[in-house]
């Protein structure tokens, strides 16, 4: 089992639970954050006075500071379990998917977030549904069972299907994807999901990309349809595959970008730094 890191990651806007956590939320009570001066009238909590705002005040009327809790959300993984994703070129996806998992489960527990997970094909996985709970069911050792026997199947049809999935109460979604399907469908789910925060992550191997020979004849296999062909590589047709992945890419770019989100696009082995700093440098924003 490999040993991963937590990572940092936080909700953009002010979550609405009242439950007690991380981040910072519109619910008012007994926090840390500042949010208002009130009347005594209004709030007759006298451990709370702002001598200063109450003797400047020329009415000479009591203030109490009001302050905003921190709270926990729900944390959703969201896994696409489709063929494509059982590709291993430079790297294991499926390593990378584990390692996320076990990341993300030990980061919502130092929050003190629930955590859920869902996993799509042509439809939504009963063994890869989890609804968001307190309890630490996705233990490290769960997730090593999920991938023991993990079967990818054909098709995305099921990424239509999660949103009855998601809680009720806004959250922060990780979506898993290497994106080798119709973007519309992305586009569809993000529109269908705005009331929670969605974070893409794109796993790309390099060797999808740059993993050809200069010259010559090759077999060539639809990790999706499983179907073959012969082609003759050549620089013409490197610089095609480029430019297709290039124009893939700016295309997720421009639908995150409509839906005011980042996508985060990931290659070879995880790394929690590279989420963490994600949130940290405004990527998010």
């Amino acid at each position: 089992m490999n040993f991963t890191n937590e990572f940092f990651y936080k909700k953009r806007k002010l979550a609405g639970s009242s439950r007690p956590g991380g981040h910072a939320s519109s619910v008012r009570g007994s926090g840390m954050i500042f949010d208002t001066l009130v009347s005594l009238v209004n709030n007759p909590d006298p451990r709370r006075l702002d001598i200063r705002a109450s003797l400047n005040d020329p009415f000479e009327q009591w203030w109490v500071r009001e302050y905003r809790q921190k709270a926990a959300i729900p944390v959703i993984a969201v896994i696409d379990l489709s063929k494509s994703l059982s590709f291993r070129g430079e790297y294991d996806n499926s390593v990378f998917i584990s390692d996320f998992l076990k990341s993300l489960s030990r980061s919502t527990y130092l929050m003190g977030d629930r955590l859920g997970l869902l996993g799509f094909d042509t439809e939504v996985r009963a063994d890869w549904n989890f609804p968001a709970t307190q309890k630490r069911v996705l233990s490290e050792n769960l997730i090593d069972k999920l991938f023991e026997n993990l079967k990818f199947n054909q098709g995305h049809k099921g990424i239509k299907d999660l949103y009855p999935f998601l809680p009720k109460e806004s959250g922060l979604v990780f979506f898993l994807s290497d994106f080798h399907f119709s973007l519309n469908l992305f586009d569809e789910f993000l529109l269908s999901s705005s009331n929670h925060e969605i974070v893409p992550i794109i796993i790309q191997d390099k060797a999808e990309m740059f993993g050809w020979p200069d010259r010559g004849v090759s077999l060539l296999s639809d990790s999706e349809t499983g179907k073959k062909r012969l082609v003759w590589i050549n620089q013409e047709w490197i610089n095609k595959v480029k430019e297709s992945y290039e124009n893939r890419n700016n295309k997720i770019i421009e639908i995150c970008a409509k839906h005011g989100i980042s996508p985060l696009f990931m290659s070879g082995n995880f790394s929690s730094k590279t989420i963490s700093s994600h949130f940290l440098t405004g990527s998010m924003s």
